[in-house]
């Protein structure tokens, strides 16, 4: 498991912390054994499924706009 958030915090370029805020360590115990056998990219995209999310989560530039409107602060 450990591995996975590795391969998505690099392959991503985001910070472990984040992607372990975003995947909680007991969903990824939940789905290890469906998912130690596959590719780590379907892995992401069934995570991101799940969670009813997009690859676009992982876009620094887009969680700073997101930020930034939710404030009100432009």
């Amino acid at each position: 498991m450990g591995y996975m958030y590795r391969y998505i915090s690099y392959t991503r370029e985001v910070s472990t912390k984040f992607v372990m805020d975003l995947f909680a360590y007991k969903q990824l115990n939940d789905v290890y054994y469906t998912f130690h056998t596959q590719d780590p990219e379907w892995c992401i995209r069934s995570l991101l499924d799940i969670n009813d999310l997009d690859d676009d989560i992982f876009d620094c530039n887009l969680r700073l706009k997101k930020t930034i409107k939710d404030k009100g602060v432009y």
